[in-house]
C-alpha cells in the first residue's frame, strides 16, 4: 500500500529509558499535521543489533524505523527545514524536504577572500591633528598609563 504525502507542521520527541527501550526502540519522534492532535507519522530509532520491525501504514499514520545513528540527522532536518512531508512508499516510510534550492541554506563559513574593497584600519580616514599613537622624544611609541 502506498500512502499519500502529508506535511508535518510540528513534532514531539520521546526518549525511552532502561536497557530495553520500548517496542525495540530507543527514541521516537511523533510528527503532526496542521494540529497537534493529528498524528501523521511515528519515526522510531532502534539500537544497533536490534532487528527492525517493518515500516507500516495504518489508519493514515506512517510508522518507520531507523537506526539510532539517524536520530540527530532527522532531528536537524525537523529543526531547520521549513517544509517536511512524510509518506509511505512500497514497504517503507519516507521523510521528504521537497525541492530545495541549491545553496539555499545558511553558509557554514563566510566565503574565502574579500568581496569588494577591503576596509581596514589603513583605509579609514583619521581626524586631523591626530597621530597613530603618542611617541616619545626618541621616536618610539609610549605605552599608555592605566587609567
Amino acid at each position: 500500500m502506498v500512502g499519500p504525502a502529508k506535511r508535518a507542521y510540528s513534532y514531539d520527541l520521546l526518549i525511552y529509558g532502561s536497557e530495553a527501550g520500548y517496542l525495540s526502540s530507543r527514541a521516537q519522534i511523533e510528527l503532526h499535521g496542521p494540529n497537534t492532535q493529528d498524528t501523521i507519522a511515528w519515526v522510531r530509532f532502534c539500537d544497533p543489533g536490534v532487528t527492525f520491525p517493518l515500516d507500516t501504514y495504518n489508519n493514515g499514520i506512517v510508522t518507520m524505523h531507523l537506526p539510532a545513528s539517524m536520530f540527530e540527522p532527522v532531528l536537524n532536518i525537523l529543526r531547520t527545514e521549513k517544509f517536511v512531508e512524510v509518506y509511505f512508499g512500497p514497504g517503507q516510510g519516507f521523510i521528504d524536504t521537497g525541492n530545495l534550492a541549491i545553496g539555499g541554506g545558511v553558509p557554514i563559513r563566510p566565503p574565502i577572500g574579500p568581496i569588494g574593497p577591503a576596509v581596514g584600519v589603513a583605509t579609514r580616514k583619521r581626524k586631523k591633528g591626530r597621530s597613530k599613537g603618542r611617541t616619545s622624544s626618541t621616536g618610539r611609541r609610549r605605552s599608555r598609563a592605566p587609567s
